[in-house]
């Protein structure tokens, strides 16, 4: 979202955000509780003054929900940029990269760092640090006289934020981050964990004057105690006190340029918060800018440093004799940094050497004694492909109505009849008509096991209406639920995606990668047809041909990342109706021919005879139609124009229109 959009989202959508109070006529105070109580009101919303609110307990006056949420942070009002980025965050809002909050982009970046004067808290901290022995936290923290002396570390034992002097009162452990600042840590483990760390004054960056001229490798952490926690055992560190200070840090580094290696520890999140994928970012966009002005940057491993823990302080509280040394470790190994930065680039490129490989070529080796290729249930064609279909990309084409469609679904059906599951993604056909074509094949082959003809048979049409049954006789009923048992014994192992559903070769890997996942093994994949997929919205300004192109090596590499067939179906050029079928006949794509693993063309069976004639194809597809028209077989020739693992090769069929049904001929 953008970034005056998030602020007119948040504040309209403020009410969306907060609890309601117990008079159900307010909301409770996000900074002080008010409202929590069985009679008491907490804050309600300013009617002149629409998404603005006032908190009776005297926390604030006609303030927007981002605003509070501001003063209970501790983030400086006049920071707009801090201040929205805390109520996105709060909110579970990502802003886009590209903020719009900057109107005056004029400004220098001297001009944009000025802030407002300051308060002074230095007497506050004298006091505060005076008293530091009323509490042991800090020793629960694991953190000893040195650094509490150190650092000026205090305790205030009835503490509010310095601008809601009526909230609820609190002992806190106050750690100075600079004269006008300070973090406000609450020591009682009950305070709610949203307002158990209050900032006071601006955000900034505790120990930075540690960078300006080290005498050892400096950790850069998140936190205030997390950075007194390195010191604790021996290091030194610099707490960044918020993730959003990162790029000041970075700036902060290039202008002093310290001698010594910067050692990046930042919270062990297991798998990354937003906020710290996003520091990570910066810091890994800016390392080469500062490693070539002669900074050493090192990323520690976190889960080895802190043991597992979240942070150093965790680590500190629960593995002191541990974490010493480990901090000393990565010290050491800080100065090797580039060094091991090189080594781990090397062993990363080794990776892709085939010695690398190897492993995974023995494993294929041994993997397909259980699993090498799926026969299509056509004997003659399986020779030609040397068993059935192996992983890989086939791609099936022809002229319109010459069966291409019923080729492949007789084969889906075939495979699914040995167990194996299918995946059919139709954007032409609906999955109603599919089932009426499969089921009139087997009334088909049934009525000619019993009769030798067609006679009873049905066609796809004869099988939907259902106004037509009540004019079958008893015979062509039988034959038709037997043919239906027959479909419905196999086809739990069929599952047809219609185009009802937008289908993109992103939803067919999904479908893949969520099928696959769930039965353990991954299904046989058919496309009908290549260039109807739908296009994804990065395709949406490409020629047919491109977005045709770029589908087609999107299936290929499916196949190849789950190891299965992916079967398209493909149209062909207009100009290539009444020629004999070839690599070119193949519709709107040249990777069609580069990509697929294996390209197969049906044909009339004399359109070889007739290639180059124009008058004799068009009577070779006259004589086809009319033998269609009259429930005769059509001479059909699938060609193998190219096998990348196999040979070439014709295979005849007697192909049945009005029944869906191909037969081989003996050769």
């Amino acid at each position: 979202m953008q970034f005056n959009e998030s602020i007119k989202y948040i504040n309209e959508h403020a009410t969306d955000y907060l609890k309601p109070d117990a008079s159900k006529k307010g909301y409770i105070c996000p900074i002080c509780g008010s409202g929590s109580g069985a009679k008491g009101t907490g804050i309600t919303e300013n009617p002149k003054s629409p998404n603005h609110f006032t908190c009776w307990a005297g926390c604030f006056s006609s303030k927007s929900y981002i605003d509070i949420l501001a003063i209970r942070d501790g983030i400086n009002e006049s920071d707009t940029k801090a201040v929205v980025e805390n109520a996105c965050r709060e909110c579970g809002i990502t802003l886009d990269e590209n903020k719009d909050f900057m109107k005056n982009e004029n400004k220098s970046k001297i001009e944009k760092a000025v802030e407002e004067k300051e308060a002074d808290y230095k007497d506050f901290f004298k006091k505060c640090h005076a008293d530091v022995n009323k509490t042991d936290y800090w020793q629960k923290r694991g953190l000893g006289e040195d650094v509490i002396e150190r650092f000026n570390i205090g305790y205030c034992e009835s503490w509010s934020h310095p601008k809601v002097p009526k909230a609820p009162k609190t002992a806190r452990l106050i750690i100075p981050t600079g004269d006008g600042s300070y973090l406000a840590r609450a020591v009682d483990e009950s305070v709610d964990k949203r307002y158990s760390k209050q900032k006071v004054g601006n955000t900034k960056i505790f120990n930075i004057s540690a960078l300006e001229n080290p005498s050892q490798p400096v950790f850069i952490v998140e936190g205030e105690i997390d950075a007194m926690s390195i010191i604790q055992v021996g290091g030194e560190a610099v707490g960044l006190g918020s993730l959003s200070m990162t790029e000041k840090l970075l700036d902060y580094v290039e202008s002093v340029l310290p001698k010594q290696p910067l050692i990046f520890a930042l919270d062990n999140d297991k798998g990354g918060s937003e906020a710290g994928n996003k520091a990570q970012k910066k810091i890994e966009e800016r390392r080469e800018q500062l490693e070539e002005k002669g900074l050493i940057i090192h990323f520690a491993d976190v889960e080895n440093l802190y043991s597992g823990h979240k942070d150093a302080n965790e680590a500190l509280c629960a593995e002191f004799f541990e974490f010493a040394p480990k901090v000393e470790e990565e010290k050491r190994l800080s100065y090797r940094s580039k060094e091991l930065r090189q080594e781990a680039l090397v062993a990363e490129l080794r990776k892709d050497s085939v010695l690398h490989r190897m492993p995974d070529f023995m494993q294929c080796i041994e993997d397909s004694k259980t699993r090498s290729y799926v026969p299509t249930g056509f004997p003659i064609l399986d020779k030609e492909l040397d068993g059935g279909l192996f992983p890989g990309l086939y791609i099936v084409g022809a002229i319109s109505s010459l069966g291409k469609t019923t080729m492949c679904l007789q084969i889906a059906d075939q495979i699914a009849q040995q167990g194996k599951d299918v995946l059919i993604f139709s954007l032409e056909m609906s999955r109603n008509e599919l089932i009426a074509k499969s089921i009139s094949r087997i009334t088909s082959i049934e009525d000619v096991k019993l009769t030798r003809s067609n006679t009873n048979a049905k066609t796809t049409r004869g099988i939907l209406t259902g106004s037509r049954y009540e004019n079958y006789n008893e015979t062509e009923k039988k034959l038709i639920a037997s043919a239906t048992e027959i479909y419905k014994s196999f086809c739990e192992h069929l599952y047809i995606y219609e185009a009802s559903e937008e289908i993109t070769v992103q939803t067919i890997r999904k479908r893949v990668e969520l099928h696959t996942k769930v039965t353990g093994e991954a299904p046989i994949v058919l496309i009908d047809y290549l260039q109807i997929i739908d296009p994804s919205n990065e395709q949406q300004f490409l020629t047919d041909k491109q977005i045709t192109d770029k589908n087609v090596k999107a299936l290929k590499i499916i196949s190849r990342d789950f190891n299965t067939t992916v079967i398209g179906i493909s149209s062909f050029n207009r100009d290539n109706y009444t020629s004999v079928v070839n690599m070119a006949s193949f519709k709107e794509s040249g990777a069609i021919e580069y990509s697929s693993d294996v390209l197969i063309g049906l044909q009339y069976k004399d359109m070889a005879e007739a290639a180059g004639d124009k008058v004799k194809a068009q009577g070779v597809a006259d004589k086809a139609a009319e033998d269609a028209k009259n429930r005769r077989s059509v001479a059909v020739q699938l060609k193998i124009l190219k096998n990348r693992n196999g040979s070439k090769g014709t295979v005849d069929f007697d192909f049945y229109p009005m029944f869906n049904k191909f037969k081989e001929k003996q050769q």
